[in-house]
């Protein structure tokens, strides 16, 4: 273990760097831009989390965002003057057993194809039990009927899915040409959350779900693995420096690993 897992002991928050994943102080990361690189996929949902307009829950009690969810280390437990106690980027979380189904129906598929559905889902953290039972599979616009694919027992959070042909959804009578709202019926004792929804279109019968996609508000698609640039929590091992234009003129295709040699102008 690197001596940067283990920050000396004070008052500070401790938090991660969002690069390398080592423990620091707060007071001794920054926020910066970072490249990274999005690896090669797809989501056909509109929107990969929860919200009122593209997915909905039925029949459980909205507890809000109360859960730390998949990203547990982002999530803050922050103490009010009047000893209110909340969750800061939590995950939206219900209680009792439900059914998370979307609303919007999916991008069309191709019938000769498969659809991957997947979605991270578990318990809250602090429920008595962990045990979740959760039926996956596709349903009508209001969700009144709907067709089980899969079903999944589990204890503690997990990346759930089904793999399923296209004609065999169409066969079900729910979906109108290649358009299907999916659904993940949850049976628990306590409370649960959701996130990170997925539909991928496949050519495999036997496919597990790939590289998860972000969407917000449209379906998303990466043809090839594609740079990008991102804001990060990064320390000071991980701070990417910034060139100049000035810099840029006559400068080799090295990574700027360390800052530039500085230049110093001498009179004769």
């Amino acid at each position: 273990m690197r001596a940067t897992n283990r920050p000396k002991p004070y008052g500070g928050q401790l938090d991660r760097c969002q690069v390398c994943g080592d423990k620091y102080h707060r007071e001794n990361l920054v926020r910066t831009p970072v490249e990274f690189l999005q690896g090669e996929g797809s989501n056909l949902f509109t929107n990969s989390t929860y919200n009122g307009i593209y997915w909905v829950v039925d029949t459980s009690s909205d507890e809000g965002e109360i859960s730390y969810g998949v990203h547990k280390d982002e999530a803050r437990t922050s103490v009010s003057d009047d000893n209110v106690v909340s969750v800061v980027n939590g995950v939206q979380t219900w209680e009792g057993s439900g059914t998370l189904r979307s609303t919007s129906p999916s991008s069309t598929l191709d019938p000769g194809s498969y659809a991957t559905f997947s979605l991270w889902i578990g318990p809250y953290e602090r429920n008595t039990s962990p045990s979740m039972s959760i039926d996956l599979g596709i349903t009508n616009s209001d969700g009144s009927s709907g067709q089980k694919i899969r079903t999944w027992n589990i204890n503690g959070d997990k990346r759930i899915w089904f793999t399923e042909a296209v004609a065999t959804l169409s066969a079900a009578g729910l979906g109108d040409a290649g358009e299907f709202y999916f659904y993940a019926d949850v049976t628990n004792d306590g409370k649960w959350w959701a996130d990170k929804m997925q539909l991928e279109q496949t050519t495999s019968s036997d496919a597990k779900p790939g590289t998860f996609v972000t969407s917000s508000g449209a379906a998303t698609t990466y043809a090839t693995d594609t740079a990008m640039v991102t804001n990060r929590k990064v320390c000071r091992r991980c701070f990417e420096t910034v060139w100049k234009k000035s810099q840029e003129i006559g400068r080799t295709n090295e990574s700027p690993v360390a800052p530039p040699v500085r230049p110093f102008s001498q009179e004769f």
